[in-house]
């Protein structure tokens, strides 16, 4: 045995018992109904399978260094083939939505959405930039509901959208046509369908199979979107806030019974 060792070892003998048993302090026991914002960075999310449905849920928090803006994310699940579809419809129930935090010195609501959602083409001039989804074509239909809505809790808004992305990761973009397909109630599945007809320049946006919005549009569809995908997907949007407490959002929902063509 070297010195150096023995010494180490001496050391170590000579320490109480007590100080080598010490726990550190208790951080965090997790016995709350949720991940404390002030401990922790990250918050609850998941994706599995049962009972033959796919589950769903993402909350986020927003930022704390300014009053104003968002901070934005896309919680998805890919279809493998990415091709436009002709037709794309599933069912999604809405089981748990929070969206009351505001924050009353951030004019920017927060928002979050369950939806379907697919990348159909790009009508940027000169075409498209890979990997830039400025001048890509999008087509959702989502059950919706924001920090400053009106309606009674628990209830969220249905509709469809057509949008060419402005910018590189489309947070912000032109509404081509709007569908309203109403409203729903938090546990209330809704059938939602979308279909494309290029022949006729159209879109189609469909709940359960009785109300019907068509939207038709002028822009040149023959270019494939820069970023392609068909997605069900959760949106969250959550407000920063400075000047009060840090805001959360969130949506869990289950998909079931995926339907497309391509």
């Amino acid at each position: 045995m070297t010195r150096i060792a023995l010494l180490t070892g001496l050391i170590a003998a000579s320490l109480p018992l007590a100080a080598l048993a010490a726990k550190p302090p208790l951080y965090d026991d997790f016995s709350g109904a949720e991940i404390e914002r002030s401990r922790w960075f990250e918050t609850e999310a998941w994706r599995y399978t049962s009972g033959g449905t796919l589950h769903m849920g993402r909350w986020l928090y927003g930022g704390t260094a300014a009053d104003s803006g968002l901070v934005l994310e896309s919680f998805n699940t890919t279809i493998s083939n990415n091709a436009a579809p002709k037709a794309f419809a599933a069912t999604i129930k809405v089981t748990d939505i929070a969206t009351n935090e505001g924050c009353s010195f951030n004019p920017s609501p927060s928002q979050s959405r369950a939806r379907l959602i697919a990348a159909y083409f790009n009508v940027r001039p000169g075409g498209p930039v890979p990997n830039d989804q400025t001048g890509d074509v999008i087509a959702q239909i989502r059950l919706i509901r924001a920090s400053n809505s009106v309606d009674p809790a628990g209830v969220l808004q249905v509709d469809g959208t057509l949008v060419e992305c402005t910018n590189a990761n489309c947070s912000n973009g032109n509404t081509l046509a709007f569908a309203d397909l109403g409203t729903v109630a938090t546990g209330t599945p809704v059938t939602a369908q979308i279909e494309w007809s290029k022949a006729n320049n159209l879109f189609r946006f469909i709940r359960d199979k009785t109300q019907i919005v068509d939207a038709t549009y002028t822009a040149g569809d023959g270019t494939s979107p820069a970023v392609p995908f068909v997605n069900l997907s959760l949106r969250n949007e959550a407000a920063n806030c400075f000047s009060a407490q840090r805001t959360k959002t969130g949506i869990a929902a289950e998909f079931d019974n995926v339907r497309i063509t391509q």
